[in-house]
């Protein structure tokens, strides 16, 4: 199986129950991508959700993420994989990404190059023994990138960083369509701010949804997959879960995504970044 453009994010749900539910009824749906993280902690959760969902593992597309603390060597990265894979009881992973380009409690200006290329190695080295599919990265840029095309032999699948009509990284983007690196989004709702019908900072947003009869929500995660950047929204509605997966069948204007992939250049909002910043990590 291919990545799927729309995947279950994970972040920020660590109650049993809930968790396992969301996984259940968003496999019920559709979904065949989970996006989890060894920093979220729930993986254990999410083997569980898995294992009883029904639904046969060659059918999903299993994400999970190296967490900044072990990204100190190749065995530490190496062990984390295994750690993980044990938690969600899965004898493979289909993608791992270095999710952070730096390494916890490290000065951000003393080059980590060292231990981003021991960490890649690890997953190199996973891949070999067939314990992952893919391998790739999480918030790297261009820098980083082209210095991880210098050294590895497998080839990163992908490159997942934060972008919504706020924050688009034109350069991420470029480097990765040059170097044939698929792109995936996170906090394409600007962590809920875009979204909230309180704000009215961003109401016009509202007139341009209705165009297509959908939410703020649906036209943000369909914009960012017409700009061949998948996504992985989380929600604890199946309502929400739905909509979600529901951007797959519809389209937005050429002249309406112009407008959205330049609301700050022309003025009409105000650029924001809402998560960490890889652009200061050396």
């Amino acid at each position: 199986m291919d990545l799927p453009n729309v995947g279950l994010g994970t972040y920020r749900m660590k109650s049993r129950d809930e968790l396992i539910r969301t996984i259940h009824e968003a496999l019920r749906i559709g979904y065949r991508l989970i996006d989890t993280a060894q920093v979220y902690g729930n993986e254990d959760i999410i083997g569980e959700a898995i294992q009883t969902s029904g639904i046969g593992r060659e059918e999903l597309f299993i994400t999970t993420k190296v967490s900044p603390k072990v990204l100190t060597g190749e065995l530490t990265v190496y062990q984390s994989v295994i750690e993980s894979l044990r938690k969600l009881k899965l004898n493979y992973l289909d993608l791992v990404l270095i999710h952070w380009p730096g390494t916890a409690k490290r000065d951000t200006k003393i080059p980590n190059t060292d231990n981003r290329r021991s960490g890649w190695r690890a997953l190199e080295r996973l891949c070999v023994e067939e314990k992952v599919r893919f391998i790739g990265v999480s918030n790297y840029t261009p820098s980083h990138i082209n210095e991880l095309l210098s050294y590895c032999t497998i080839h990163p699948y992908v490159n997942q960083f934060e972008m919504h009509p706020l924050y688009i990284p034109w350069d991420i983007l470029e480097i990765c369509k040059k170097n044939n690196i698929k792109t995936q989004g996170y906090s394409t709702l600007g962590e809920g701010v875009l979204v909230d019908a309180t704000n009215s900072d961003y109401t016009m947003l509202d007139s341009i949804a209705a165009k297509y009869s959908c939410s703020r929500a649906q036209l943000l995660l369909k914009w960012s997959l017409q700009n061949n950047v998948g996504v992985i929204p989380k929600s604890r509605s199946i309502r929400r879960l739905q909509e979600n997966y529901n951007i797959l069948f519809f389209n937005i204007s050429t002249e309406d995504m112009e407008r959205l992939n330049t609301l700050t250049t022309s003025g009409v909002l105000t650029p924001k970044k809402f998560c960490w910043d890889p652009y200061i990590v050396e």
